[in-house]
């Protein structure tokens, strides 16, 4: 149970960081406009790292993780 426990914090942590990356993001975009590019392409580049990590893992491990994502919340966020 303990690595449960472990795995929450660490998502707990991770998300603070990355609402405090988004906000940071944002507050550039607007102050800075000259920034918008270089901003996206941080973000995407983190997204795009993300995802391929997680793939090279599956199949290091045979274990499967995206699959299990609910890319329809995904979605309907980005309507």
């Amino acid at each position: 149970m303990d690595d449960l426990k472990e795995l929450e914090d660490k998502l707990k942590y991770t998300m603070a960081n990355l609402k405090s990356c988004v906000d940071l993001s944002l507050e550039i975009k607007k102050n800075d406009s000259t920034k918008k590019r270089i901003v996206e392409t941080h973000l995407n580049d983190f997204l795009s790292y993300f995802f391929s990590y997680v793939r090279k893992r599956e199949k290091e491990t045979g274990e499967k993780l995206i699959k299990q994502f609910t890319f329809g919340k995904l979605f309907d966020f980005l309507r």
